[in-house]
């Protein structure tokens, strides 16, 4: 193979360990005993050139959803070009600063390529450590298109739940989705609460599997 090793068979598949250009001889004997023997000799046959080795480093890799700034750090050895996947879009530098529009846990792909077209990949994990809500405590369901609805804003959170009780205890209504909010309805659906004030109980799960009760009030002005 040019490289020191070799091989006694028909065919065979060798994997060059380091970057060059190798000479390769192919002899051959026949099969009466070594009676008669040939063999051929390709000069600077195989060329094999290096890789680059993709790496890079996270900082932080916990990120809270108050400042989730992340700093990229490239390691890479090699490398011509450098390509990075995350929070749904693609970025061509090799180091850099980017706060998350999409502030949910998910990994970091690093591609890089060297002069000879050679590719390698490198992979990270950016995690979230807490998470926000703001609980508005008033709206005006009067179907005017402002401020009809009462839904929190939250992030980092995976899980939801909102209780809403009129001043009896009773529950007038309740929902697990976070982007949908109470339009005012009343415990018979068909008709709607008058102006007055509701309790509300919200419960949510964070990326790190925490729980966390959140309790008020909120008034319907009509």
């Amino acid at each position: 193979y040019g490289d020191g090793n070799r091989a006694a068979a028909m065919g065979a598949i060798y994997t060059y360990e380091n970057p060059g250009i190798y000479t390769v001889t192919l002899e051959m004997e026949n099969l009466n005993g070594c009676l008669d023997s040939d063999s051929k000799t390709r000069y600077s046959y195989i060329e094999v050139t290096p890789s680059p080795q993709a790496g890079f480093k996270i900082d932080p890799i916990m990120l809270s959803v108050a400042d989730p700034v992340v700093e990229i750090i490239d390691a890479s050895i090699g490398s011509l070009t450098c390509n990075y996947y995350f929070d749904e879009q693609e970025f061509n530098e090799f180091s850099f600063s980017h706060m998350l529009d999409n502030v949910v846990p998910q990994p970091i792909r690093q591609v890089v390529m060297n002069e000879f077209g050679c590719i390698d990949e490198a992979e990270g994990q950016i995690f979230i450590s807490d998470h926000m809500i703001f609980v508005p405590n008033a709206f005006t369901p009067d179907g005017d298109g402002l401020n009809d609805i009462f839904v929190p804003v939250t992030s980092g959170v995976v899980k939801y739940e909102m209780h809403i009780m009129d001043r009896w205890g009773r529950e007038v209504y309740s929902n697990t989705d976070v982007q949908r909010g109470w339009d005012g309805s009343g415990i018979d659906p068909q008709y709607y609460s008058q102006t007055g004030v509701f309790q509300y109980l919200i419960r949510v799960t964070d990326h790190l599997g925490w729980n966390f009760d959140y309790t008020g009030f909120v008034t319907i002005v009509r």
